[in-house]
């Protein structure tokens, strides 16, 4: 989560439930930012979540997501594999649990920077591997959704690319 500002500009366009994690030692200015931004961010917590550490990911949410909103991970390959396990523990738990979510959504932002061209193409080819669809969201085409077109064009001039990420249910060889 960094600072928060992504999660925490999710519970002010009205997300129910914004769980905000990072490693331990940026808790603290997650926390002050929920704490300065209460009166928008009702309903949103503040948990550490370690991509490495297997232990962590089941416990730092009792209630299944639906939704894993994810920006600028994924800058250096040693995140790679790290973040698609995580990704991997968080489908399968949503799926488990009461409840669950079959078809987990992650939303995930991309800081375009020259230097990290092929560490994007590795993280496409890991996402591939452990049977994850990925697809860049781009622009509608007859302008119906002018919300995410102006979000679009907003991350194109800060150089930020988006993806739609879900894990597949059916493998290549299925067919």
């Amino acid at each position: 989560a960094g600072v928060g500002y992504v999660g925490l500009t999710c519970a002010m366009l009205g997300a129910k439930s914004v769980l905000l994690t990072d490693q331990q030692p940026l808790l603290p200015i997650l926390r002050i930012n929920t704490h300065n931004n209460a009166d928008y961010a009702a309903g949103t917590t503040v948990a550490e979540f370690d991509w490495g550490s297997a232990s962590q990911r089941i416990k730092i949410s009792k209630e299944p997501f639906d939704l894993i909103v994810a920006s600028d991970v994924i800058y250096e390959e040693q995140n790679i594999g790290p973040f698609v396990r995580a990704l991997e523990v968080l489908c399968r738990a949503a799926e488990e649990s009461e409840g669950g979510v079959s078809d987990l959504r992650v939303l995930m932002a991309m800081k375009d920077r020259g230097h990290s061209i092929e560490v994007r193409e590795m993280f496409f080819e890991e996402l591939a591997e452990k049977r994850f669809r990925s697809t860049e969201i781009k622009p509608s085409v007859n302008g119906e959704n002018s919300q995410l077109d102006f979000c679009w064009k907003l991350c194109k001039l800060v150089e930020v690319s988006l993806y739609s990420i879900s894990k597949s249910t059916v493998s290549f060889t299925d067919l």
